[in-house]
């Protein structure tokens, strides 16, 4: 979870998690495998190297956790901060 400053903070993802209603607890969050396939296409649709912490959003979106059904996104991916070796691994 990062908070509008962009950090992530343990304390502000806990309590946004407790929040949730329980239609959106229903829901549930992204797994890691929901994140590699997520990396994975965005490495063949796109050809772009994405970190798993950067393709969350996207994972998002792609498992339906988030509804923009009828709405215009646009999803910031991020891949600096994986290695080569990491994502081969990782898609593999």
């Amino acid at each position: 979870m990062l908070q509008r400053t962009g950090s992530f903070k343990f304390r502000g993802a806990y309590n946004a998690i407790a929040s949730l209603s329980p239609d959106e607890r229903a829901r549930g969050v992204v797994t890691d495998e929901e994140i590699v396939a997520a990396m994975r296409l965005a490495f063949q649709r796109l050809n772009v190297v994405v970190e798993p912490s950067g393709a969350s959003a996207l994972t998002a979106v792609l498992s339906g956790a988030v509804d923009m059904t009828g709405q215009r996104v646009g999803i910031t991916l991020l891949g600096c901060n994986i290695d080569l070796d990491r994502f081969r691994a990782l898609t593999a």
